[in-house]
């Protein structure tokens, strides 16, 4: 290690001699986001992230580009690991971290391809933690009740966002549409005669057409009797926060609402072929697809009777 952090000491020294000009690495982060993030869907997050950086990292963010090494991120990587999230109470989980390398990465890429800031990307000699295996997390009916049976409480005072939520919740499961994509239904792109609903605008770019069974199609019906657009009225994060809060109230452990995309797959890949379920659900290949696919030994002894 100490080799290595000399050879690349000695390498900085020649970049040094090429005349780069000494831009800091706050400053590549803010036009980085200015110029490339706000070209893609996952703005938002670049932008809380690169302002949490901005925040908590200024002795980084003031140091020349060409002036960070490998063991300076290599040592914020490790800090990060050792940090808590004020959420869960838990250490940042490592696909957190290997998301945030990922963006820094991106910003040192553009600074050394298009801006010609630096010659190298340290981001991709840092070791990374090994992320997870993919969750697997299903839904049971009893879940499902719980949930249903706290967003739907006395009916007559149940708030308009809480039926909606109920509703959303169970279309999820219907048809393994993505909270997002949920979220941005608008009436104009329901069509029950055809049983479908458009997606003008996903997760990857594609646009794509949800088929819809009969409970999915009852549950829009039932929702655009409010007509209001979008759909459901709610938008992605408030949605998020109010399931997280009904989840937590009723002792669901470990239960977010993507989980539901888990038990959509699993489910509909037991009355559809698996190409044309990726098709439904939207993923390009099968390898993306099979993540969803998390059957019990039971339930493919079922297929088999």
């Amino acid at each position: 290690a100490k080799a290595a952090e000399t050879r690349f000491e000695s390498e900085y020294l020649i970049r040094k001699e090429r005349g780069f000009e000494p831009h800091p690495l706050g400053e590549a982060i803010v036009r980085y986001v200015n110029e490339e993030s706000v070209k893609k869907k996952g703005y938002r997050w670049e932008h809380l992230r690169a302002n949490a950086f901005l925040r908590d990292y200024p002795e980084l963010c003031t140091k020349a580009m060409h002036e960070i090494t490998e063991s300076d991120m290599t040592h914020w990587a490790k800090h990060r690991m050792s940090e808590i999230n004020q959420t869960t109470g838990q250490a940042l989980s490592p696909s957190t971290i290997n998301r945030e390398l990922n963006f820094l990465s991106a910003v040192w890429q553009t600074a050394l391809s298009k801006w010609k800031w630096t010659d190298v990307n340290v981001i991709r000699a840092v070791h990374r933690p090994k992320n997870p295996p993919p969750r697997d997390r299903r839904i049971s009916n009893d879940e499902i009740d719980l949930i249903l049976g706290e967003l739907n409480r006395d009916k007559s005072r149940a708030s308009p966002k809480s039926r909606a939520l109920a509703r959303m919740f169970l279309l999820a499961i219907e048809t393994g549409m993505r909270l997002g994509e949920l979220c941005s239904i608008e009436s104009k792109n329901v069509n029950l005669v055809k049983k479908l609903v458009f997606l003008p605008d996903t997760k990857n770019g594609d646009a794509r057409e949800v088929p819809l069974s009969p409970a999915a199609r009852n549950l829009i019906k039932e929702q655009m009797q409010l007509e209001q657009n979008p759909l459901f009225g709610l938008s992605s994060d408030v949605a998020s926060t109010m399931f997280r809060k009904v989840v937590k109230k009723v002792g669901i452990i470990d239960l977010n609402f993507h989980d539901t995309r888990h038990e959509a797959v699993t489910r509909l890949a037991a009355k559809i072929n698996v190409v044309t379920l990726a098709k439904v659900i939207g993923h390009r290949d099968l390898k993306s697809l099979m993540i969803y696919y998390n059957p019990t030994t039971t339930e493919i002894a079922d297929l088999l009777e």
